[in-house]
């Protein structure tokens, strides 16, 4: 590629099917799995089988938190996108982003959700013996259960917004991408027309130069022509009456019609009349 060739837009075109649709879609995949496998006992009468509460317990946990890593990025990309408009926040004003309000209270319940996950599994594991661990112990994971459905419907909701913002999002870069190859293209056209307009000026100030080199041979002529009495008279008589013809001429300056004519023939070989 040559120095002045277009560029091409430097931003990668959205995909729909995108890296970030996948990590949001299959962590939701992975915890209904598990939601299933953890719920089947309910479906069974008299059936109790405690691997299968295991099982979807660690699939659901695995589904939950491996959301977390791409909602929460996605909350986060959503900030840094300013809108332009401004909002009261308490006593600040700050300018609007594309994340909302929901997307900050699904951010929360995750972090509330992960950080209870590392809470009743510490109070589980530990030997101690104050009064709140017995509350943890008996009704932590029936806390943590409800926050964990609803962690799992905020990547849900995650995963609506970004497939939503789709369209929104690829027509804002197929404008930029049509800006930035135009301004690119008059760039380009700019850069390969100097050569011709530095050529073309060049040409010009010879030029110019040249009629002025010729402008000031006629001047230095014509004064020297001047010089001689009946031709300035004759010259100043052609300015004064252009349209004169050589008897008004002969009439005007008080010489004869063979001066004024042979007056006419010097000025008209030296460039000076036409």
């Amino acid at each position: 590629m040559s120095a002045i060739s277009a560029r091409s837009y430097w931003k990668p075109e959205p995909r729909r099917l995108g890296f970030s649709w996948w990590a949001l879609l299959l962590p939701a995949i992975v915890y209904t799995i598990g939601v299933i496998v953890y719920a089947h006992n309910a479906f069974v009468p008299g059936m109790v089988e405690k691997n299968w509460h295991q099982y979807g317990s660690a699939l659901m946990v695995l589904g939950g938190e491996g959301s977390t890593i791409a909602a929460a990025a996605e909350v986060f990309r959503k900030h840094r996108i300013k809108t332009g408009e401004k909002r009261r926040v308490l006593w600040m004003t700050v300018e609007s982003s594309e994340a909302n309000l929901m997307d900050w209270a699904g951010l929360a319940v995750s972090l509330i959700a992960t950080l209870g996950n590392l809470f009743v599994a510490y109070v589980s594991l530990t030997d101690l013996s104050a009064y709140w661990t017995v509350f943890v112990r008996e009704y932590g994971a029936l806390i943590l259960i409800l926050c964990s459905g609803v962690d799992f419907y905020a990547g849900l909701m995650e995963f609506g917004f970004y497939n939503a913002s789709f369209e929104e999002r690829w027509t804002k870069w197929n404008d930029d991408a049509h800006d930035w190859e135009t301004k690119e293209r008059n760039r380009t056209e700019a850069e390969k027309s100097k050569p011709a307009q530095a050529a073309f000026d060049e040409k010009a100030e010879r030029a110019r130069i040249k009629q002025e080199l010729a402008d000031a041979q006629q001047k230095k002529v014509l004064d020297n022509l001047l010089k001689d009495d009946v031709t300035k008279a004759v010259y100043e008589a052609i300015n004064a009456h252009p349209d004169a013809s050589n008897s008004q001429l002969a009439e005007i300056t008080g010489y004869s019609r063979t001066t004024i004519a042979n007056k006419i023939d010097v000025l008209h070989a030296a460039g000076v009349i036409k």
